[in-house]
């Protein structure tokens, strides 16, 4: 989080937080919904769109931040 310049305090950020980034971006990318609920484990699609916080400028962010990190 450091080396992509996140405030974990300030962004009240937990490890649980990364399921939100993980469930959007997946989102963002065209996966499909059941696809994803059954690798995250959510059986009902009201769960996963409580997980889902997608604004396209923000999920291309993350993607890019993501992808230099992981190389």
């Amino acid at each position: 989080m450091v080396k992509m310049g996140l405030d974990r305090k300030e962004r009240n950020i937990k490890p649980h937080s990364f399921r939100h980034t993980l469930n959007s971006i997946l989102v963002g990318n065209g996966l499909s919904d059941l696809f994803i609920r059954q690798t995250l484990g959510w059986s009902q699609r009201s769960t996963q769109e409580g997980y889902t916080h997608l604004n396209a400028k923000d999920t291309k962010k993350q993607a890019d931040m993501i992808d230099k990190e992981m190389g």
